[in-house]
């Protein structure tokens, strides 16, 4: 009983809150903060929440700002969730998007540094380059995703203990993936 009504009186704080927003209300930080009506409501199915800035988790899903820094607090619902069944079951993934445009990246990285070694390049990384000479472009493919397995699982294990951390880490993780991909096409475009 007492748990139907905290959360019925979360969904009250809520909507009232979202119905300030969508009348006009002056205070802009607060429409910042509540965003629209569907990420209010998504974050009444979650049990905790956690700071985008600090990471700080809050117990309380009506906060919409971190009593420490003042940030946006978000719900963190997936975290445990679990996604299968049985022996498959897992939980979700954190930054599914930003893994998307990792691999991605990566692909085309792959593929950039196959063409210009086809046009006399050379591979930069020595590692790689080891790689290359003893698999050739199956080893070059392994290696390159065994990588992306292991910056995803990083990625994955940061966020689960600071879910800012984990989310820069994998920004991070795509942008410097980018940096070679924009050296091949130059040396493509320059060469061309």
């Amino acid at each position: 009983m007492n748990v139907t009504r905290n959360r019925f009186n979360r969904i009250r704080v809520i909507e009232s809150i979202c119905a300030d927003v969508w009348r006009g209300g002056s205070d802009i930080s607060q429409q910042r903060r509540i965003g629209s009506m569907s990420r209010a409501r998504s974050r009444l199915s979650a049990i905790e929440g956690a700071c985008r800035a600090c990471g700080r988790r809050c117990t309380s899903v009506a906060l919409t700002a971190c009593p420490d820094c003042g940030g946006v607090i978000g719900a963190v619902r997936d975290v445990g969730r679990e996604v299968g069944r049985g022996l498959f079951a897992s939980p979700q993934m954190l930054f599914q998007n930003n893994y998307v445009w990792f691999v991605l990246v990566s692909a085309l990285d792959v593929m950039l540094t196959w063409i210009v070694l086809l046009l006399d390049g050379v591979e930069a990384n020595p590692i790689a380059d080891a790689v290359l000479q003893y698999g050739g472009l199956p080893g070059m493919v392994a290696f390159k995703f065994a990588l992306v397995l292991l910056v995803v699982v990083l990625c994955e294990w940061t966020g689960r203990r600071n879910l800012h951390t984990g989310w820069k880490l994998s920004e991070w993780a795509v942008a410097i993936t980018t940096i070679p991909v924009t050296v091949a096409f130059v040396q493509l475009l320059v060469t061309a």
